[in-house]
């Protein structure tokens, strides 16, 4: 059968960063779902997204949420106006407003961030609940693919809060 979803797991070999790629990769072996781990991708970005219907991108995240906490944001929310676009160091959200302007991006797209602990990293305990929610939230879109559901029906900006079993 073909994937229903493409995850893209986003990072760097480097701390934290490279939670989005450690998160994809947990996610290996889930029917329906491709994974690849892309390094830092700025514009090459837009080619793994090139040709594809429905992605989840996966990144480590800084915001006031607990360590190991996880958020589904549809790919909209990322997207700022596109004024003084540049392919120098573009980011996640500079990549996507790009793609957005070149018309290049897939009709369903979505962000799940991970919020990293900074120095000494999430523990164990932390990490596994966060790649758990992971796996919940891309379960879930996955039901929305099978069942036709509009993009980001059950996708409006919610988290998860793996310390508190959600």
């Amino acid at each position: 059968m073909e994937p229903l979803l493409k995850v893209i797991g986003i990072g760097s070999p480097q701390g934290e960063d490279r939670l989005g790629w450690e998160a994809a990769r947990s996610l290996e072996g889930l029917d329906r779902v491709s994974v690849v781990c892309l390094d830092r991708p700025g514009p090459s970005l837009l080619h793994a997204l090139e040709g594809e219907t429905a992605v989840v991108l996966l990144d480590a995240m800084e915001t006031d949420l607990p360590p190991g906490c996880v958020r589904l944001l549809r790919a909209a929310d990322l997207i700022t106006g596109g004024d003084g676009l540049s392919s120098h160091e573009l980011g996640v959200a500079g990549t996507l407003a790009l793609g957005r302007a070149l018309g290049s991006l897939p009709g369903r797209l979505w962000l799940i961030g991970i919020q990293g602990r900074g120095q000494g990293g999430l523990s164990e305990r932390e990490r596994a609940a966060a790649f758990t929610a992971v796996r919940r939230q891309v379960q879930g879109l996955l039901q929305e693919q099978a069942t036709g559901a509009p993009p980001g029906a059950k996708a409006r900006d919610r988290h998860a809060d793996p310390a508190n079993g959600q």
